[in-house]
């Protein structure tokens, strides 16, 4: 599904499509904070939760570059903005490597 989310967001005006993916985050955290409670429970909770973590994964699929694609060319111009991308992309990488180490 994350290609074809890229695609569609790629399609729509940034703006519109970042509100959208971050109410789409809000609310899968929002399901998956309602099913995490009843697990133990004898009904299946497990298929909310899934979904809830399904449709915030989707969401960050669109709001992942953000910082990098739209905010620092909007802040930034030349050689600082250039800085900027690196320093971004080098925090990004630092934290998907160091991110399960650390448990996160």
């Amino acid at each position: 599904f994350a290609p074809s989310v890229g695609r569609l967001a790629d399609t729509a005006p940034r703006v519109d499509a970042a509100r959208a993916a971050r109410a789409a985050q809000a609310c899968g955290v929002g399901l998956s904070c309602l099913a995490l409670p009843h697990l133990a429970d004898e009904t299946s909770w497990l298929p909310l939760l899934l979904a809830g973590s399904a449709i915030e994964a989707l969401g960050a699929v669109v709001t992942k570059g953000a910082p990098r694609k739209d905010w620092a060319p909007t802040l930034l111009e030349g050689d600082a903005l250039r800085k900027a991308t690196v320093s971004l992309s080098n925090a990004a990488l630092l934290g998907e490597l160091a991110g399960p180490a650390l448990g996160a």
